[in-house]
């Protein structure tokens, strides 16, 4: 059998297999688990925003999340862990792949994702144009 699945495998224009998801799969997040243990609410609801797909402004982007999370009425001791395992829901495409393809484990806080976030992204930056930016201009 495994022989035959070489074979087909080894012919042009097949795609590879799709590999298999652990029985695992679900317990993997970038956050520590001072994060994933705090239980969210159950009227919590992830802010419905602009999705952040990687070409707009990253900063932009967590400002108004930051803003949408403010706004909600949650306790102090799960503000964090809420701002954190929602901010992957505001994602998509290249932003939402560079996420779930985040080691296990390695956010400790909001801080560190809104770190991460913005050097993953920052050629999608919007710099603002001052006049003396001309001075540089050669002809």
């Amino acid at each position: 059998m495994r022989q035959m699945q070489d074979k087909i495998n080894g012919l042009p224009g097949v795609p590879p297999p799709l590999d298999r998801a652990s029985r695992t799969c679900y317990e993997e997040s970038p956050f520590n688990r001072r994060i994933t243990e705090v239980g969210i609410p159950r009227k919590f609801i992830a802010p419905s925003m602009k999705i952040f797909d990687g070409t707009s402004d990253p900063g932009e982007h967590v400002a108004q999340y930051k803003q949408h999370m403010m706004a909600m009425s949650l306790h102090l001791d799960q503000r964090e862990a809420c701002m954190c395992r929602g901010f992957g829901g505001t994602l998509s495409g290249p932003a939402l792949s560079w996420f779930v393809n985040l080691p296990n484990e390695v956010i400790n806080s909001f801080a560190e994702l809104v770190d991460l976030f913005n050097q993953q992204f920052a050629s999608s930056r919007v710099l603002e144009k001052r006049t003396s930016d001309l001075y540089r201009v050669v002809q």
